[in-house]
């Protein structure tokens, strides 16, 4: 048999082994049941009970219809993953050639021989991955298409968009702004924003910044009737994250705030529109200059990458009638409504991640950093309530890799998907990326880290 048949039908075998043992959600929807895994695939949070973890299967979202915002930052998970989306090969994907400098230029450990075989299996357009080790990037890798019909390789420079996996950009902006005393994490909604105190619903005045980013606010995950809302907003990007807090606050609250965990979009943007308010800059310029520019995260962007240069770029994509349909450049054009931004519109190249990533890493590990001290880090990384979240990172334990505890999260818009895990105890971080964010881009991710961790990381 051709090896390289036998090596794919392998990866098939082992892929769907993995998936039929690990129904994992990657954010909670309104329903507390959502987010189930068994504790040999995601771990436990410390309250024993089965924690959040990365996505093994994951619902797509379909592109909105005209006139219509997105209904989803991040796709809940499946209720069945047994076989990933049928999508149509595009031969390009294989025989795109790579260009610019490859990883074994800087140095580094190249992983696009591990990836392609997975990418093929999935048939997403392109797959990314990173590994740090030792608190510095150790191994990068990309392989397929910028975007379908094009034969344009993805390089190892190129933007993914991050999904959800941008909240704990937010949240370290946030610990950021505390360590300053710009902020407090007991600073509340109704001191925040007073001029909404005759229309918001008491409950909401007392929800603090804490609470919104370890998803304790009182808020529903999302919903069509929000997002339609919000799309009507106009103005500046702060004048709009204002409208959207008097919007939110005016509802009744889906709990009572501070009383359980609910993931929620809706928090994080509240959350977001608070830093920005007591900052009296946009959230957008905080992450560049509380940062992206401390860290050199130089490709930094927000919503879709590429604006204004489209085809330099990976494109994100969605499944319609069996076929990738690549989407646009720039904001909105990641199907997210660039209000929710602090929930998850950031896009950042492979390699800036995994600078975020080794800087988290270094916390995890309980060091300070000249951006953020032991103690910010704490604030950021312990889990009080033991419900499986801190502030911007899903708390596990795992014994894959021999790891122990752990901080992960997943991101999608719909169209990419992002997956990363810390692993403080093996002094190590595992990224994935592709521009694709169906099922099958959660399952090609999952398996590009599991393939990663048993071959870098053997105990």
């Amino acid at each position: 048999m051709n090896p390289k048949l036998l090596t794919v039908a392998w990866l098939w075998c082992a892929a769907f082994a993995g998936t039929a043992a690990a129904q994992v959600c990657e954010s909670p929807s309104s329903s507390a049941a959502c987010c189930s895994p068994p504790a040999a695939s995601a771990g436990t949070n410390a309250a024993g009970a089965p924690a959040c973890g990365p996505a093994a299967c994951s619902t797509p979202c379909a592109a909105p219809a005209a006139g219509t915002a997105a209904t989803c930052a991040a796709p809940t998970g499946s209720a069945s993953c047994g076989t990933p989306d049928l999508i149509a090969t595009d031969p390009a994907a294989s025989a795109a050639p790579r260009g610019g400098p490859s990883p074994a230029d800087r140095g580094l450990t190249d992983l696009a021989p591990l990836l392609e075989p997975i990418r093929e299996v999935f048939r997403v357009p392109g797959l990314g991955a990173a590994l740090v080790r030792e608190g510095r990037l150790d191994a990068l890798g990309v392989t397929g298409i910028r975007r379908v019909g094009s034969d344009a390789a993805i390089e190892v420079d190129d933007p993914f968009h991050l999904g959800s996996c941008g909240k704990a950009l937010t949240a370290t902006v946030a610990a950021v702004m505390v360590e300053h005393g710009q902020t407090k994490w007991t600073a509340t909604i109704g001191e925040a924003f007073p001029e909404y105190a005759s229309t918001m619903h008491a409950p909401f005045r007392d929800v603090t910044l804490r609470d919104l980013l370890a998803h304790r606010g009182g808020f529903p995950s999302r919903s069509l009737t929000f997002d339609q809302a919000i799309a009507a907003f106009q103005g500046t990007m702060p004048a709009q994250r204002s409208a959207l807090v008097r919007y939110a606050v005016a509802n009744v609250p889906a709990y009572s705030p501070g009383s359980q965990f609910n993931y929620s979009d809706v928090g994080y943007s509240v959350g977001g529109a608070m830093i920005g308010r007591a900052a009296g800059e946009p959230w957008e310029d905080l992450v560049r200059e509380l940062l992206a520019e401390p860290l050199q995260l130089t490709s930094l962007g927000f919503g879709a990458p590429g604006a204004g240069r489209p085809e330099s770029v990976p494109r994100g994509h969605v499944l319609r009638d069996g076929e990738l349909v690549a989407l646009g450049v720039g904001p909105g054009e990641d199907l997210a409504n660039p209000a929710i931004g602090p929930a998850g519109t950031i896009h950042l190249s492979l390699s800036d991640w995994a600078t975020f990533a080794a800087f988290h890493l270094r916390g995890a590990r309980r060091e300070s950093t000249e951006l953020l001290s032991a103690d910010g880090f704490r604030a950021l990384h312990e889990d009080p309530y033991g419900q499986g979240y801190a502030l911007g990172w899903f708390v596990t334990t795992t014994d894959r890799w021999d790891a122990g505890r752990a901080l992960t999260h997943t991101g999608s818009c719909g169209a990419w998907s992002a997956l990363i895990w810390i692993l403080p105890e093996r002094n190590a971080a595992i990224l994935a990326t592709s521009n694709y964010g169906g099922g099958s881009g959660f399952q090609a991710l999952q398996l590009a880290v599991d393939r990663i961790g048993e071959k870098y990381l053997a105990p």
